[in-house]
Order: C-alpha cells, then structure tokens, then sequence
C-alpha cells in the first residue's frame, strides 16, 4: 500500500518539475519575443 502512494508521490513530484522546466523554458522564450521586437 505504502510503495503504490510513494510511487504515485514521486510520479507527481516529477511531473511537477518537468512542469515547471517547460514553464521556465515558455516564460524566457516569450519575454525574449517582446525584447526582440
């Protein structure tokens, strides 16, 4: 019971930070827009 809620824990944990890359990556690309134009 225990490794089903760890596992689905690190399954979040790691969505979350491929979350926030790409929303890192997103918010430099567009501001890197508005700077060149």
């Amino acid at each position: 019971m225990t490794g089903s809620i760890e596992r689905t824990s690190l399954a979040a944990r790691q969505s979350m930070l491929l979350y926030r890359h790409w929303y890192k990556q997103f918010f430099f690309f567009t501001s890197g827009l508005s700077i060149n134009n």
